[in-house]
């Protein structure tokens, strides 16, 4: 999601938008490069774009209780996951293009 989101977010309030954050401070998915995202508060920055409520958590028990606060808060409430760098080793790639993902997914509503 594209930080500009946020706002966007905010500004149009729906009341069942939960917003999950998993922060790993990477671009893990396409080589590891580090980001500035450990260097700011993305909690501040949605309560600033108009977020109701925000919370942040890195270890099990707060994303245990960040996961039930998610469930009886109303949105738009924003919980940040902050986790280190890494996959597993088996995680697979897809193996489909963006191009067959896109047909596949217009295809799909059409049959609605």
């Amino acid at each position: 999601m594209h930080l500009g989101a946020l706002v966007t977010a905010g500004q149009k309030a729906p009341a069942n938008f939960k917003h999950v954050i998993l922060n790993n401070g990477a671009h893990d998915s396409v080589g590891g490069q580090p980001t500035y995202a450990f260097d700011f508060d993305l909690t501040e920055v949605a309560k600033a774009s108009g977020y109701k409520a925000v919370k942040s958590a890195s270890t099990p028990e707060e994303i245990a209780a960040g996961a039930k606060w998610l469930r009886e808060a109303e949105g738009p409430v924003l919980l940040e996951v902050r986790t280190t760098m890494g996959a597993r080793g088996d995680l697979g790639r897809p193996k489909s293009t963006p191009q067959q993902n896109k047909a596949k997914f217009i295809e799909h509503v059409a049959s609605l």
